[in-house]
């Protein structure tokens, strides 16, 4: 990719291992966070909100490993010039943690048949504080886990195959917020499916 001149390239690995800290940071456990994540040969969709727990839980060793890997990919990204968010999809367990949080429930997405075990993640809206407190808490835990060296460009799909639940310019104002409170120079990228 370097070569061609591609110098922002994704980089999701070991993406599941700093949610995880986060989320623990907010007093979620373990056992509630095997039901979110996805299993390896899902996480594109889990990460998405489009359904959760399937084809996981994540064995200890995933976070290790892929947090591991991440860290080799970053170096390797930096060496060739190139560099590398919080998208409020939250385990359902934060609902009892935070009941005062605007917290919804998504759709069902195309094949999982409406099992909750399966299905309709849930998304905590941008606009309540503590999408902010989240978002900072992301940021930060990235920053301290990968290093300072960052291009400030961070990739945030909140949407991805999923309804917002308003059409509202202050929704993505929110997002973007949680963002600049864990790095005030922060820019935001949006992958779009044409």
């Amino acid at each position: 990719m370097a070569l061609q001149g591609i110098n922002l390239p994704l980089a999701f690995t070991g993406q599941e291992t700093i949610r995880r800290k986060v989320f623990q940071k907010f007093n979620i456990p373990n056992s509630d966070l095997d039901d979110f994540f996805g299993g390896p040969a899902f996480l594109a969709w889990s990460r998405m909100g489009n359904f959760h727990r399937w084809g996981g839980p994540l064995p200890e060793s995933w976070f290790d490993g892929q947090l591991t890997l991440q860290k080799k990919i970053l170096a390797r990204m930096y060496e060739l010039g190139m560099t590398p968010a919080f998208s409020g999809n939250v385990p359902a367990a934060l609902r009892d943690i935070f009941p005062s949080a605007k917290i919804t429930q998504l759709g069902n997405w195309f094949s999982v048949k409406s099992n909750p075990k399966w299905c309709c993640t849930y998304l905590l809206d941008a606009t309540d504080p503590l999408f902010v407190e989240i978002g900072r808490t992301f940021i930060e835990e990235q920053l301290k886990e990968y290093g300072r060296r960052t291009s400030h460009i961070y990739n945030c799909d909140t949407f991805d195959e999923n309804t917002p639940p308003v059409d509202d310019p202050s929704l993505g104002a929110a997002i973007f917020s949680g963002m600049q409170s864990g790095d005030e120079n922060a820019m935001w990228l949006m992958q779009v499916k044409r």
